[in-house]
Parts: structure tokens; sequence; C-alpha cells
């Protein structure tokens, strides 16, 4: 599923997840996705505030690894579930879309999150009106 969400002082909010998290390798992790306030989760941006292209999709299993040189960052975390807080990804000032509220089934403490950036650099620390990385 893809959607526009809305990035505010250089981030996208994880809901429902917290640290402590772990990467694991083979990934590339360049600071794409960092702690906040305690165990708080973001994804790191490029663009400071405006919209990012952001796809979404839910796996029943693990995903196969995709490291063909299309992302220009892919990192794996594992963080523990918040009880009772859907899993979901949003800017840090508008509620997740209807359709992306809940990412992980409920009751699992342990998920595991894939993330994929490209084109972070293209507009760095700007304030965009069109999306210009995903």
């Amino acid at each position: 599923m893809s959607t526009i969400m809305h990035a505010a002082f250089g981030t996208l909010t994880i809901d429902g997840l917290t640290a402590p998290f772990s990467s694991s390798p083979p990934f590339r992790n360049t600071d794409l996705v960092m702690t906040v306030t305690g165990d708080d989760l973001v994804i790191r941006t490029g663009v400071n505030m405006g919209p990012v292209k952001v796809d979404l999709e839910r796996c029943p299993s693990e995903p196969e690894p995709d490291d063909d040189g299309t992302w220009d960052d892919v990192v794996e975390v594992v963080g523990r579930a918040t009880a009772g807080v859907p899993v979901s990804v949003h800017g840090p000032t508008e509620m997740p879309p209807d359709e992306v509220r809940e990412l992980s089934d409920a009751g699992h403490e342990r998920v595991t999150m894939r993330i994929h950036a490209a084109s972070r650099s293209e507009a760095r620390d700007l304030a965009v009106s069109e999306p210009t990385e995903r």
C-alpha cells in the first residue's frame, strides 16, 4: 500500500514499538531509525518538513533480503510491542491513515520491521511541497 505521510522535524513516528531494539546485518544502517525520548522509535527522513512517499506492506513471514541497489538505506529492527498500542507509522503531526493503523498482530511481544529508504539526500533538511524521497 502506497501513501503520502508528512515528515516533521526530519522524522516519521513509529507507534507501538519501543526499544530496546536491535538491527541485524547484512542490512545497511545509515541512521535510518533512531530512538528519541527514551524508548520511542522514529524513522529519519532526509527532508525536514513535507510529504514523503511511503509504501507499507505487512508480511506473513520474513521477506527475502532486498538489497539489489534499489534502496540507499536498508535496516531491520526488532522492538518490543507496547501493550494496547497498535504498531503503526505516521507523520509526527498526523494520525496514521486508517488503512495502515495496525502493522502487527495483536498479542505479539516482539515485532520486526524492515525499513528501506531512497533519495533521502535529494532535499536534505529542506521543507518540500512534493515528495522527493521514498
